[in-house]
């Protein structure tokens, strides 16, 4: 028997009890041995802040799920639909008696990429007055002139015996001056 993902619509802000409702219910019902997995999207980024590089975690599709399950089995709609913090399948009604509607593997893929470099969330932007925490240039102050959000680099103007001097640095270098 072939698994297949199906999108689960949840009441937003709740995904996570949402989840844990769901899978205790199909545990109860003794019906996890036909669920795979059950999936919130999340995606896992990188800020910084005062120097310090923290990892984080934010929902990519708020108020929805995904579950890899046989849906030869009725009891397995019927719980889903009926567990708290839980609206129902995509594209089906809770009263509907027809099956929903899979999505691809691919589509499922598509949906809970992960990604190995995990996006920068910068503190900074273009104009901010900044203090060089670390390096040759530790203490210069300076303007960050240019922002490469995507390599988490910043090109900052530092007066070097008096003449203006551009520098390209790691964000994690550099504190915003207030």
């Amino acid at each position: 028997m072939e698994n297949n993902w199906y999108v689960i619509n949840v009441v937003s802000g709740k995904d996570i009890k949402a989840k844990e409702l769901l899978e205790f219910e199909l545990k109860n019902s003794k019906l996890d041995r036909y669920v795979n997995e059950i999936v919130i999207p999340i995606e896992k980024y990188k800020t910084i802040k005062n120097k310090k590089t923290v990892v984080k975690e934010r929902n990519l599709l708020n108020g929805y799920m995904l579950i890899n399950v046989n849906m030869m089995h009725p009891e397995i709609i019927q719980t889903v639909n009926s567990t708290n913090y839980i609206i129902g399948f995509l594209g089906q009604s809770r009263k509907s008696r027809k099956k929903p509607a899979a999505i691809s593997e691919r589509e499922a893929n598509r949906m809970l990429m992960r990604h190995n470099d995990e996006p920068i969330e910068i503190d900074f932007k273009v104009g901010d007055s900044v203090e060089i925490s670390e390096g040759a240039f530790k203490e210069f102050k300076g303007e960050i002139t240019k922002l490469d959000k995507d390599r988490g680099k910043a090109t900052v103007g530092v007066k070097i015996f008096g003449r203006a001097t551009k520098v390209d640095l790691d964000v994690s270098l550099l504190k915003k001056e207030y």
